[in-house]
């Protein structure tokens, strides 16, 4: 699946329904060109409600895609963490790359990445390693790779066990010791 978006680009994602664009492939090709990069956004109604945002992301000069997720952890305060995930097109690797914390006041957006600040959160609201690998499943699994198998007509046991074959890198974080 990450192989063919890669090296379609945008292309293959422009009739999927749960993807949030209304624009022609013309449109999104002259913004990769101009720009050297572009994104779809999943359309929010298809996501679950703790879910703010998936996205990919796609640039002019690889194959390679990227994977954006902000889960709400306080929608109330628009606090949120936000996880960030690469597949390495040659070598067929998906690597979870970071974990954030935005936040938004008003119309200042910020995306905090500094070991504290994200331990702090994550203890504030009792996230755990298991949960952060729960939401990368959710995002990868459970809405890209079933909304694209669904449209694409593809089996989705099968395309699971090709992305399973892949080699996973996980930097996205590394949990200091909890003090019981």
């Amino acid at each position: 699946m990450f192989d063919i978006m890669g090296k379609r680009k945008i292309a293959v994602m422009i009739r999927i329904p749960e993807v949030d664009e209304n624009s022609d492939i013309w449109e999104w090709n002259q913004a990769l060109d101009f720009f050297h990069f572009n994104s779809v956004i999943y359309d929010k109604e298809y996501l679950r409600e703790d879910i703010n945002e998936i996205r990919l992301n796609f640039g002019v000069s690889s194959n390679d895609v990227g994977v954006f997720v902000e889960v709400w952890l306080s929608k109330k305060d628009s606090i949120g963490m936000v996880l960030y995930a690469n597949y390495n097109y040659v070598e067929k690797e998906l690597e979870y790359t970071q974990i954030g914390i935005s936040c938004k006041e008003g119309e200042k957006y910020e995306i905090h990445t500094d070991a504290e600040y994200v331990n702090w959160y994550l203890e504030k609201f009792d996230i755990t390693k298991e949960d952060i690998a729960e939401y990368y499943r959710y995002a990868i699994y459970d809405v890209i790779l079933k909304t694209w198998a669904e449209r694409y007509r593809r089996i989705y046991g099968l395309e699971k066990w090709k992305l399973e074959q892949c080699t996973l890198i996980d930097n996205g974080y590394q949990f200091k010791e909890r003090k019981e």
